[in-house]
């Protein structure tokens, strides 16, 4: 290899120079920046030590010599351009010079070799981004419910607002369902076996209640909500103003007040629970030890503890205290107790049946019931249903001569169960009597309704007088008996036809049950129906079980419980305990009536059996119009959040086996309820003005007696 060097340039600085090298023909041109100074190729057969890059280096080995350069790692050959070489030949032409024939897609094709292993997953990519969300799913099954968490401590009472009270309200009203309420002193019986009670004490003294015979003090601007072992009495003791309330849970309770007590110094009680409640109403602190465990309760502090079972606690204290111990709610006696045996008739008068028995043989009878029939059992008068759970004879007065009546006794236990009822037939003597009374004066109707005509009068003079005898006819001559047994002097007619003239006759009936003649008459047209549209209707008149949609076609919801409505002999029901709220989903306006035909086939209605109207969201939010007490009352019963108190129930004797035609109007806040087109309650409902109606049906909570028929929902 020839190397011509060609000479130098100026130096840039005094400190470095520019080599220009030719190297071969081809005159490849090389910068070589040479430091310091001017610097000889080394000519030799090994590689220079330590090289620099860049540095050059004539490599002896063999003939003709190689000029190589440093890149910084190794040796690299520097070197002209060599001649041209000849053509390569192409793939495809090597393949066809191994003997191979084809086009060369063929040639391409046989390239391709074996499907090699699935290499490893690769690293994951970035998120995409979020898609439209899809259509909502059907609803799951409700899971099951969670067991019970601790309950807080109570937290302190928050500084009287201006001018008002400290007092605050306990939340919890949600929780169970109110059945009656009081605001005066004295013994009160609820109107069936209650669980749950709330009082607040509004006056300024302390008041004291007693449920199941556990005392428990309430002082000035407190409150109390607690559940308790059934009960069906309370006793209250104050001086001052409060307001109670009593009703039923509506989620099956898992602890109830076993015990309370109080004082101001050390005490221990024997009593079985897990729950301990109490309040330091003093200025130090005190101790509480149960399970040899032991806790300091500061001055004016409220507690609640849980712990594990305990026999027994001790409180240690020199200052005022309140306590009370929780434990496993008693069983619920759902059984009814033995019938009466032996049942007789002894020598009736022309007024009197005297009867006898032998007592039920169940240990947990606390009452008896005595009633009698004139229509041979199909409806009952009570005569009285607090008879000495001991007594075995009775004697019925009050009665009319020369009639037929049928007497039944029944023995109550002290959950309220009502056992089979034992009857025996017997007639009153006729009387020597045979002077008819005289007849009621100053007949008169007074405001009729489309299906009933309301009766007053002045009492027959007659002094022997037993009831009074009501009847109607559409043509003057042929009367219907409505009632044989009216005592006072006014009655309503129901079950009558709309736009219909009726004539009125009330007759007199002394107690040799000689009945007055030339009875006094009056007549009165029934009202035309306001209009309104048919929403709702069922009759539900098609095979017995599953509900499923009213005879207009909308699908009946099922409602707030696990069990479903049937159909059962036409009619609807449940085919066991229900809290279930069957109901339509429909948007109207607040002015709508709901009605249905209620049939009890025995006196047993659970908490109520009516008919209902929603405004709120949740099912069991809204007002229910129907039976409640095992038959003997009807009214109102609310589950609406912070609601007006509804007004006490009213006194209604309903008959095994008779159809009452139940109605709920409602018109905007303002609800009436009525059965057999008679008005029985009103209720303007302050606290939930503007909510909207949107579901409307009927409920039969914690019972499978009753059944409907003709469910319907009309707007106006």
């Amino acid at each position: 290899m020839e190397i011509t060097p060609l000479g130098f340039k100026k130096p840039v600085s005094s400190d470095s120079a520019d080599l220009r090298v030719f190297i071969g023909t081809n005159m490849d041109l090389l910068d070589i920046l040479i430091s310091r100074k001017e610097k000889e190729i080394p000519k030799q057969s090994t590689p220079p030590t330590s090289p620099k890059t860049y540095d050059l280096w004539i490599d002896t080995t063999s003939e003709p010599y190689s000029l190589k350069m440093f890149s910084g790692s190794l040796w690299v050959l520097v070197g002209g351009s060599g001649s041209g070489g000849a053509s390569g030949k192409s793939a495809y032409q090597v393949w066809l010079d191994l003997g191979n024939t084809g086009t060369p897609q063929q040639f391409i094709d046989s390239l391709k070799g074996a499907q090699g292993i699935q290499g490893a997953i690769g690293s994951q990519g970035i998120q995409g981004q979020k898609g439209d969300q899809g259509i909502q799913g059907l609803k799951g099954d409700q899971g099951i419910q969670g067991i019970q968490g601790l309950k807080g401590d109570q937290g302190i009472q928050g500084a009287a607002g201006s001018g008002g009270s400290s007092t605050g309200t306990i939340q919890g009203f949600d929780k169970f369902v109110i059945k009656d309420s009081w605001n005066t002193s004295g013994v009160h019986s609820t109107p069936s076996n209650m669980d749950t009670f709330y009082i607040i004490n509004t006056g300024t003294t302390d008041l004291t209640f007693n449920i199941n015979g556990i005392t428990q003090n309430i002082k000035a601007n407190e409150e109390l909500l607690d559940i308790f072992d059934q009960f069906s009495q309370v006793t209250i003791s104050a001086t001052g103003t409060f307001e109670a309330k009593v009703g039923s849970a509506i989620v099956s309770p898992t602890s109830s007040v076993k015990d309370a007590f109080s004082g101001s110094a050390n005490v221990t009680r024997t009593i079985s629970g897990s729950i301990v409640g109490i309040s330091n109403d003093g200025t130090s602190p005190l101790t509480l030890v149960v399970n040899g465990i032991s806790n300091t309760i500061v001055a004016g502090d409220v507690k609640e503890f849980l712990f594990a079972p305990f026999t027994q606690i001790t409180v240690n204290s020199t200052i005022p205290f309140r306590a009370y111990v929780k434990g496993v709610p008693a069983a619920i006696d759902t059984t009814p107790p033995n019938p009466i045996t032996g049942l007789m008739a002894g020598t009736a008068t022309t007024s009197t049946i005297p009867i006898s028995w032998t007592v039920s043989n169940s240990g947990d009878v606390v009452n008896q019931e005595v009633a009698y029939s004139l229509n041979g059992g199909t409806s009952y008068t009570i005569v009285s249903s607090a008879i000495n759970p001991s007594s075995s004879s009775y004697i019925v007065t009050g009665l009319s001569a020369n009639q037929s009546y049928t007497i039944r006794v029944i023995a109550i236990d002290g959950a309220g169960n009502r056992s089979t009822g034992v009857t025996v037939d017997k007639s009153t003597l006729a009387s020597t009597d045979t002077t008819p009374p005289e007849v009621v004066t100053n007949l008169a109707v007074g405001t009729p309704t489309s299906t009933s005509v309301p009766l007053t009068w002045t009492a027959s003079i007659a002094s022997d007088i037993a009831n009074y005898e009501v009847a109607f006819s559409t043509d003057g001559t042929n009367y219907t008996i409505s009632s044989a047994s009216v005592t006072g002097t006014s009655y309503t007619v129901t079950g009558l036809t709309a736009s219909t003239l009726y004539t009125f006759r009330v007759a007199s009936i002394d107690t040799s049950n000689n009945r007055s003649s030339g009875n006094p008459t009056v007549q009165a047209t029934t009202t035309t129906p306001a209009s309104g549209t048919v929403q709702v209707f069922d009759d539900f008149n098609r095979s017995d079980g599953t509900v499923g949609n009213a005879v207009t076609g909308q699908v009946w919801n099922g409602g707030g419980g696990s069990l479903a409505p049937t159909i059962m002999s036409n009619q609807i029901g449940f085919t066991a305990n229900s809290t279930n709220y069957p109901n339509f989903s429909i948007s109207l306006s607040d002015n709508v009536d709901i009605e249905m035909d209620l049939i009890l086939p025995t006196l047993t209605t659970g908490n109520i059996s009516g008919v209902s109207a929603r405004v709120n969201a949740g099912n069991n939010q809204g007002l229910i119009f129907g039976a409640l007490s095992n038959g003997t009352r009807a009214g109102f019963l609310s589950t609406l959040t912070g609601a007006a108190t509804v007004p006490a129930t009213a006194s209604f004797t309903f008959n095994t086996g008779q159809a009452y035609r139940l109605k709920l109007e409602v018109r905007g806040n303002v609800y009436k309820g009525y059965i057999d087109g008679v008005l029985i309650q009103s209720y303007t409902d302050t606290a939930n003005i503007g909510l909207s109606n949107t579901k409307y049906g009927f409920v039969f909570y914690n019972t499978a007696v009753p059944r409907g028929d003709n469910f319907k929902i009309t707007s106006h």
